[in-house]
């Protein structure tokens, strides 16, 4: 479980992971059946081999053996579907290689094994590093009792919690597992790092000696260190951010990344020794295209885009040519503003498997020249080749995010979300795509696609009627729903405000007022329900009081029709 940590670089260029052995584990998904009637002596054999492979793919993997452990996971496929280790090396594999088909690998290595933790907690990381927190939180709820006390649980709940932005529930999670392992440095830096986005002072405080106790132990040092230069950097102590990105970067096992962060905290101070130490990692990136793509996305980041693109085109010709540095040379063309240079790099071109994003940018590059027809084509080229691949269209989708382009970006999520399993990540990125534009209407319609998937998510229900509600759509519905959830949460101060808006719209204020009357006074003080509060006060014509908790509410992000509400809420207390 990785915890969350601040960013020590400004943001940087979207990387497409390479997918090298991509077709191998596609393959893999296909197996055959071996013809019955074999002898004893021959299923035993078969067996034999077929343990013997599935041993060879695991050594294979973990010594880094991609294509043979490939092949010889798929030969094991090929007699038995049901080997679990083929199953969890394909699931590894996947895992770097192929990400989209990940999920189902290790679905499938849960199903057969049911009594495995280990098999169903992996299932769970794999759903919430793709995103899948409703899915991951379905997984865990799949474990036994028995095991829900145990550091390996406690610390994919840790991440659910994190992924979900419940940090708090992160926290107990955490110090639940160090509990039971308190001498585990991994919970102990996690931990620490969670705390680091603490708004309390003096437990940042606490969590940075932490970290610098446990940058002593060689086997999270790099970790803690990172963690470390990210709270200086943000901190704004740039002495000690120095130092600590020399440190990291003179480790033995330090990665490209991490020497970079330490330009990064050079440049930051406007260091002398940054040019030069520019010059020295531009020098040891060049046998590497991934190295070279980090560098070009450094220097994009950090206003240096002509210099990157002079950079690249002295490299030799055969490195600008491997992902992901036509990518990010893409970027570098684009914010010089480049856009014919950077038509001219593509336009004859194929990425390969990444050609949809290939043709994002040529759409792109046409819209900024004028040929918005053309722009329309290439987009939709994109979109078409990339209707299969969840992650392509992700990154499309973030593409036209960056962009600007809200409705190509609402598009794709559409179509990700009118799909019958959609990712929860899609739904939730379109609510808070139509929350940011308080676009009631798109609310609406993407909270009645998350209760038509999933009945039980009681908060969408509520936001169903509220919503309702407020546009006039099926209010006779909206009551009915609105009313039996309350019936069943009568202190959820959220769903009690959205019935107590139901009876203000049938004139029935009184009942209103007694329905949030029954609520604790403390929760009538929050902004959103304040604000419902002071609309049946209003109209119940408690002028004072109204005129308290609608003041109240006036820093709760309100829609259009609620500022409506509120608007006439006031002309009546006037």
């Amino acid at each position: 479980m990785n915890p969350p940590s601040p960013s020590p670089d400004p943001p940087v260029p979207i990387l497409i992971r390479l997918l090298r052995w991509r077709v191998l584990v596609a393959l893999a998904v296909v197996v055959f059946l071996l013809a019955g009637g074999a002898t004893q002596g021959q299923r035993a054999f078969r067996r034999w081999k077929e343990r013997r492979l599935a041993r060879a793919a695991t050594a294979h993997l973990e010594h880094g053996k991609v294509e043979e452990a490939v092949l010889a996971a798929r030969h094991v496929l090929g007699s038995n579907p049901n080997n679990a280790e083929a199953c969890r090396v394909m699931a590894e594999l996947a895992r770097l290689y192929s990400p989209s088909d990940a999920i189902a690998w290790r679905a499938r290595v849960a199903a057969l094994e049911p009594d495995n933790l280990r098999a169903r907690l992996d299932w769970a990381g794999e759903a919430i590093a793709r995103g899948e927190t409703a899915l991951a939180n379905e997984v865990l709820l799949g474990v036994a009792p028995a095991d829900r006390v145990s550091v390996e649980y406690h610390e994919i709940a840790a991440g659910l919690a994190i992924a979900a932005r419940r940090f708090q529930l992160a926290d107990l999670h955490l110090r639940a597992a160090l509990k039971r392992d308190p001498k585990n440095s991994r919970l102990r830096l996690n931990l620490a790092t969670l705390e680091l986005g603490s708004t309390d002072r003096a437990i940042r405080e606490q969590a940075k000696a932490a970290l610098d106790v446990l940058r002593k132990d060689p086997s999270v040092r790099l970790p803690a260190l990172r963690a470390l230069l990210a709270a200086a950097l943000q901190s704004n102590e740039p002495s000690r951010a120095i130092s600590l990105g020399r440190e990291l970067a003179s480790e033995p096992g330090a990665t490209f990344r991490d020497k970079l962060l330490h330009l990064g905290a050079l440049f930051r101070a406007r260091s002398p020794d940054a040019p030069s130490r520019l010059a020295e990692l531009k020098a040891a990136a060049t046998p590497s295209g991934a190295d070279v793509g980090e560098m070009l996305a450094w220097m994009n980041a950090n206003g240096m885009a002509a210099h990157a693109l002079a950079w690249a085109f002295s490299l030799p010709s055969g490195i600008t040519f491997t992902m992901p540095v036509p990518i990010v040379l893409a970027e570098a063309y684009s914010l010089v503003g480049n856009w014919n240079g950077l038509l001219q790099m593509i336009s004859s071109t194929s990425w390969a498997e990444f050609e949809p994003l290939r043709l994002a940018i040529v759409a792109r590059a046409f819209k900024e020249t004028g040929n918005d027809i053309g722009a329309q084509f290439q987009w939709r080229a994109a979109v078409r080749l990339a209707s299969s691949q969840i992650d392509m269209l992700n990154t499309l989708v973030r593409f036209a995010v960056s962009w600007g382009w809200q409705n190509e970006a609402e598009q794709i999520l559409w179509e990700l979300a009118e799909r019958p399993t959609p990712p929860r990540g899609v739904l939730e990125t379109l609510y808070r795509h139509y929350q940011a534009r308080r676009d009631t209407k798109g609310l609406l319609r993407i909270t009645r696609r998350i209760v038509q998937l999933d009945p039980a998510d009681l908060v969408a229900r509520n936001n169903l009627a509220l919503f309702s509600l407020l546009l006039d759509e099926d209010p006779g519905e909206a009551f009915k729903s609105i009313r039996d959830l309350c019936a069943d949460h009568p202190q959820n101060a959220a769903f009690v405000s959205t019935y107590a808006l139901a009876l203000l719209h049938r004139g029935r204020t009184d009942e209103g007022l007694k329905a949030m009357g029954a609520l604790d006074p403390k929760a009538l003080r929050v902004p959103g329900v304040a604000f419902y509060y002071g609309l049946l006060l209003a109209d119940h014509g408690d002028k004072a009081r109204a005129r308290e908790f609608l003041d109240l509410g006036a820093v709760a992000l309100l829609l259009p029709q609620e500022e409506a509400l509120a608007a006439e809420a006031r002309r009546k207390i006037q």
